[in-house]
């Protein structure tokens, strides 16, 4: 990940992607952009959180993670604040471990009539009976039955909730009630144990909420100002809490539409508590001019409900406010432009002559100006996250663009809002450096797509029978070799691996050598390249990106055995290849440390092989220590993929 600082797994169904920068929010919350190998992220919520740089990732609680389970963590294509490019993806293999108990937190008291607690964690289901109240005697006075007289929990909490509500209707009120609940775990079963609260219904707050001001800001889009904090559920779900909807609508003295996304009427809602104002948007614009709009049924956190209308006559008019320019930068041959509307459409002037997008104006290079011709290359909108809005067009940058500072012209319409304001002709300022973007070294892949790993053919070399410990990789100009060579440089899943970095034929080409042992399982790895420069000086934009690298664990016996005076048992580490060893070239028997002089040939096929004596050991040999030596000129390989045989080692033979 081009800016990320990596992966943190909260619980079984929470976790966070970090990033050391503002990102983009549609592309941050974009599901394409995130793959979890061995979970299904089906359902799973994203949230670019207020640092605008950590994205919450919350699984649904059916498609929890599994405790000591290793995972691959995959994310691309989110884009920076500005909307520029990130350099490249970033995967890490995870291991999700969760051995800590869910803990409980203090009672609060969303309304009068409502209890609540919430765990540290998301939790199993709880069921209604495993929620217990106690009076002031002792006594079991639970009642899970909503209505007038609940006292408890009057519905099962979903698996994946953290807040347990309970319903205090039923309570006497400035009585203290003790609650138990047992039998709580979370979603690893970790056991929270039996937590013990007490609660008392106190009645605070009876007044009803307000409307303070109701405004028009379109044909089809109108708020609501509330005088207090209002409770809902925009999407209209019955079983969520407190309640659900806004409240009702009425224009114009017409049917009541309850203020959920998607009834009659309604295109969405949508309610900020912060300034608590909800936005109205409708399905269908009105026609200019007054309606009345009516509002009621709203209700407060204490579960106060203002069933009185307020009524006021707006004046609806269309949206006459044009997209203003925000800001820009260049990534990836577009100059990118961002306009204050997150919805724009394209105007008349998107390229071709006579709809240039970009007016004549100067260009200074070296205190010497010169003109700048208009651009007739087109204008698109940019929305790589594929959300269907966007409040950025993208203008290609004419081949040949010259160095320098330019000073031209946006030129107007070349997009509008939705209702077709266009925007204003407006004077931009930018540096270009055609050599900067252009002459960054990269490495070579021969489908151009690093997200899939290199490709072996002409361009790398993967490991191969015989040379288990090397792969060659190509950049795609000259690099130096400081740099192409420090093999701190490159990394699989985040260690350094390599012992050696050589050049092969020329300076693009760079061998690298794999400690022994260093990858222990034939899998897929996080393979980063990085802070290699070319040689006129830029250095690379860092790679990161999912490599097959095969095991290049090396072979070892395990155990040497005396089968009779004249042959041994040798056990190996891994199966090896037959042919290596019987050529019997590899070994020899030492006694007492002396060399035994005779022939040996051995025979097998897996990773057990006999070595028979051409002289057996005598009755002296064998009260004596009996050792079998690899040979430091060994040839011998395991049979995939061909590590090879330690060579210099003794193991003594048991008798």
């Amino acid at each position: 990940m081009g800016n990320s600082s990596g992966f943190c797994a909260i619980n079984a169904i929470e976790f966070e992607v970090k990033f050391n920068s503002e990102v983009n929010e549609s592309s941050a919350e974009n599901p394409v952009n995130y793959t979890i190998t061995g979970a299904n992220l089906t359902g799973a919520a994203y949230e670019l959180q207020a640092d605008k740089k950590t994205v919450k990732i919350t699984l649904t609680a059916a498609n929890k993670l599994t405790a000591n389970t290793a995972y691959l963590v995959e994310v691309k294509d989110v884009l920076n604040k500005d909307l520029t490019a990130m350099p490249e993806s970033f995967a890490k293999a995870v291991v999700f471990t969760d051995s800590v108990k869910p803990t409980l937190g203090a009672v609060s008291y969303p309304s009068n009539a409502t209890a609540k607690v919430s765990f540290s964690e998301p939790m199993a289901a709880i069921a209604t009976t495993d929620v217990k109240v106690y009076d002031e005697t002792g006594a079991d006075v639970t009642n899970s039955t909503p209505g007038a007289t609940a006292l408890g929990l009057t519905a099962s909490t979903a698996a994946g909730a953290k807040d347990v509500v309970l319903s205090l209707n039923g309570a006497t009120a400035n009585k203290t009630y003790t609650v138990k609940i047992f039998g709580a775990k979370d979603l690893s079963d970790n056991l929270a144990g039996t937590k013990t609260f007490t609660v008392t219904k106190t009645v605070v707050d009876e007044v009803k909420p307000t409307i303070a001001n109701i405004a028009a800001t379109s044909l089809d889009t109108f708020d609501v100002t509330f005088s207090e904090d209002i409770v809902g559920d925009a999407a209209g779900t019955a079983a969520q809490t407190p309640i659900e909807g806004f409240g009702m609508l009425k224009i114009d003295n017409g049917a009541a539409i309850e203020l959920i996304n998607g009834d009659a009427g309604i295109d969405s809602v949508v309610y900020d508590s912060t300034t608590k104002k909800l936005t109205v948007d409708l399905t269908t614009p009105l026609t200019p001019g007054a309606h009345v709009v009516s509002v009621y049924g709203y209700t407060d956190g204490s579960g106060n409900t203002q069933t009185t209308a307020t009524s006021k006559a707006l004046n609806f008019q269309a949206d006459q406010t044009a997209p203003a320019f925000q800001s820009l930068s260049i990534s990836q041959g577009n100059l990118l432009v961002t306009f204050d509307d997150a919805d724009l459409q394209l105007g008349t002037e998107t390229g071709g002559a006579g709809n240039e997008p970009i007016l004549a104006g100067t260009r200074t290079l070296d205190n010497v100006e010169y003109a700048a011709a208009a651009w007739t290359t087109a204008a698109t909108l940019y929305d790589p996250a594929n959300t269907g809005k966007t409040n950025t067009v993208a203008i290609a940058l004419p081949a040949g663009l010259a160095n320098g500072k330019y000073s031209v012209t946006l030129a107007g319409n070349v997009v509008a809002d939705q209702t077709g304001n266009a925007n204003v002709a407006k004077v931009i300022t930018f540096d270009y450096n055609g050599s900067v973007v252009s002459g960054k070294p990269v490495v070579v892949d021969d489908d151009s797509d690093a997200t899939n790993g290199i490709d072996a053919g002409a361009n790398f070399t993967a490991q191969a029978a015989g040379t288990p410990n090397e792969i060659v990789l190509k950049f795609n100009k000259d690099v130096t070799d400081a740099t192409a060579l420090n093999v701190s440089n490159y990394l699989v899943d985040g260690e350094v691996v390599f012992e050696k970095a050589v050049f092969v034929g020329d300076k693009r080409t760079v061998k690298l050598t794999l400690k022994q042992d260093a990858i222990d399982v034939s899998t897929s790895y996080p393979f980063t390249i990085q802070n290699v420069k070319a040689a006129s000086g830029e250095t690379m934009t860092a790679v990161e990106f999912n490599q097959a690298f095969v095991e290049n664990v090396a072979p070892t016996i395990t155990s040497a055995k005396l089968l009779a005076p004249n042959s041994l048992e040798v056990t190996f580490s891994e199966n090896m290849k037959a042919a290596s060893l019987t050529d019997n070239d590899d070994f020899e028997v030492l006694v007492d440390g002396v060399k035994h002089t005779t022939t040996l040939t051995a025979s097998g096929t897996t990773n057990v092989y006999t070595i028979a004596l051409g002289t057996a050991l005598s009755a002296t040999d064998l009260a004596k220590a009996v050792e079998i030596k690899v040979l430091d000129a060994t040839d011998a390989v395991d049979a995939t993929p061909e590590n090879k045989l330690q060579g210099g080692v003794n193991v003594v033979v048991q008798k």
